[in-house]
């Protein structure tokens, strides 16, 4: 299942196996919601803009414009949330609009939403991602004014230990878990890169990073947005400036299985 949302306005979620699609939210509702989604037991949590305030927010699966999990103040920005494996907590990033420099910050789901540091240094950390065993999470790493720009880390979870970096150079997107230990990205050069990350004697080891697609880098209108571990597939969007859409297409050992559904022309 993919979940998206379309000119920041509403979201859509998307049964890759039949290509049907399922709109959430209120449409009477005037918010304006993020791109950033992650699922859980009690639906699909997501980002909403309200004014000058950012809300997470829970929409029901089954429709409607759900409740909110976690208001947001004046002056603090929310950004991209991950679940872990067993729905009880979430991961996103919160910064104060005065320094732009996030954190990342921990709030349990199904209870009080007390929210806690789970990762809080000088640089900026965005776009956490849960392994799909839950004690792992990649994130990506930039220190301010860093000319050599982000970084992939990964850190263990529960109770955020040391970091390790896990990509050789500087990466463009976030990180990917195509396996329980293994973590892919893209780097500014459109290279996948993946690599193997351990826990030995409680400490982090990593893999020399392995070049994924062949080698080959991927053109500029192709941009991968997930990872299926139980399928053992990518999903990717696919520019066509011809048409002025987008096609979602989901990829094994890089060989275009099938087109899942184009989108409305924009």
């Amino acid at each position: 299942t993919l979940l998206g949302s379309r000119n920041e306005s509403s979201m859509i979620v998307i049964d890759l196996e039949r290509s049907i699609r399922s709109p959430l939210g209120d449409p009477r509702t005037t918010m304006n919601y993020t791109q950033d989604w992650a699922s859980s037991d009690q639906g699909v949590l997501g980002l909403e803009i309200q004014g000058r305030r950012m809300n997470i927010r829970n929409f029901p699966l089954s429709g409607g414009s759900g409740r909110i999990i976690l208001e947001g103040a004046a002056g603090v920005e929310f950004e991209s949330g991950t679940v872990s494996p067993d729905g009880k907590t979430m991961l996103f990033s919160q910064c104060l609009l005065i320094d732009k420099i996030f954190d990342i910050m921990e709030l349990p789901l199904g209870q009080e939403p007390v929210v806690k540091p789970f990762i809080q240094t000088p640089d900026s950390e965005v776009l956490p991602r849960f392994s799909p065993s839950g004690n792992l999470v990649a994130y990506v790493s930039q220190r301010p004014e860093d000319p050599s720009g982000p970084v992939l880390k990964v850190t263990q979870y529960p109770g955020q230990m040391s970091s390790i970096q896990v990509s050789a150079s500087a990466t463009a997107s976030s990180g990917l878990w195509i396996k329980p230990d293994e973590v892919a990205w893209v780097d500014g050069s459109r290279m996948i890169w993946s690599a193997t990350v351990t826990v030995k004697d409680g400490e982090l080891e990593v893999s020399i990073p392995k070049p994924l697609s062949h080698g080959q880098p991927l053109d500029q209108k192709v941009r991968v947005l997930d990872y299926d571990v139980q399928s053992d597939r990518f999903l990717v969007a696919v520019e066509d400036s011809a048409r002025d859409d987008l096609q979602l297409v989901i990829v094994s050992d890089w060989r275009p299985q099938k087109i899942v559904i184009p989108s409305p022309a924009r």
